[in-house]
């Protein structure tokens, strides 16, 4: 996503990148001044302290709020540029913070059936609903947007 924050802004477009912190971005990232940075919180290991299960909704509600609160901290624009996966809780957040700000969702549509192949690496058989919740999800805010 960093790519086309670079290649975007270097075409003149004002950019709003929200994300994680973790690794270091490139330079020509870092150094443009038509990006912007927002950093999501990073979520704590609630699988340590609870059940799986719960532990996956604890998960769902802090990035929410965190993802929610983070867009809020940003500025009006006319696009959001979503790249998905994570499909949960990503492209409700995403949708909703449209809906409200009137701005039209955009998702990269390389990543947006891959959420739950790749969640199915680390999920284990009793707990493939989420996977099938993640796919619904997928599905219908990828044809929706």
């Amino acid at each position: 996503m960093r790519n086309h924050a670079v290649s975007f802004a270097e075409n003149g477009y004002k950019v709003q990148h929200v994300g994680y912190a973790g690794t270091t971005p490139h330079r020509s990232f870092v150094t443009n001044k038509n990006i912007d940075v927002f950093y999501v919180l990073d979520t704590p290991e609630f699988h340590k302290y609870m059940p799986r299960l719960a532990a996956y909704g604890v998960k769902v509600l802090w990035q929410t709020v965190c993802l929610l609160w983070t867009l809020c901290q940003t500025s009006k624009s006319s696009h959001l540029l979503l790249q998905n996966p994570p499909a949960i809780p990503t492209l409700a957040v995403a949708w909703l913070f449209c809906l409200f700000r009137c701005t039209r969702l955009r998702i990269d549509v390389l990543y947006d059936k891959a959420a739950p192949q790749f969640k199915s690496l680390s999920v284990d058989e009793k707990h493939k609903l989420y996977l099938k919740l993640s796919k619904n999800i997928s599905d219908f805010k990828g044809v929706e947007a």
